[in-house]
């Protein structure tokens, strides 16, 4: 089961929360629209492109300062903290963040990692539920 491949026009076609993470989904992506400086970096063919989206609504629905996720805007997303990809370093595989005081939600587009085997997020205060739907492309979680 390989990861759907996403254009630069599906970004258009993520459906912004109206309440909850709201905030960090506009900040995420006036983030990967105007500031990421990896950016251009991907092709608009690919899925690295809404699998970078993915991870930084995540890193933004757990408080991080935009200054601090523009220091992941140097980096590709496969070297980001706490980020495994797999060998070819394309496609997000683990998540790896326990003990980080990480205090938001478990966004369900993290659902679109389609490639994602682990997700390890123990011993922080998140908070809310996890959908079951939201998670039905993790084959091989």
């Amino acid at each position: 089961n390989s990861p759907k491949r996403v254009g630069l026009n599906h970004l258009t076609q993520l459906v912004a929360p109206t309440k909850g993470n709201k905030q960090a989904f506009d900040d995420t992506l006036c983030w990967i629209m105007t500031t990421d400086t990896m950016f251009w970096d991907y092709s608009i063919c690919d899925g690295t492109l809404l699998q970078r989206f993915v991870l930084a609504f995540f890193y933004f629905s757990q408080g991080l300062l935009p200054n601090e996720v523009l220091q992941l805007g140097n980096n590709y997303t496969c070297d980001w903290p706490g980020i495994t990809c797999d060998l070819e370093e394309i496609f997000v595989t683990n998540i790896h963040l326990p003990n980080k005081n990480l205090q938001g939600t478990l966004i369900t587009e993290i659902g679109l990692l389609t490639s994602l085997k682990e997700i390890n997020l123990s011993n922080n205060a998140m908070v809310g539920s996890i959908y079951p739907s939201s998670y039905n492309n993790l084959p091989h979680l």
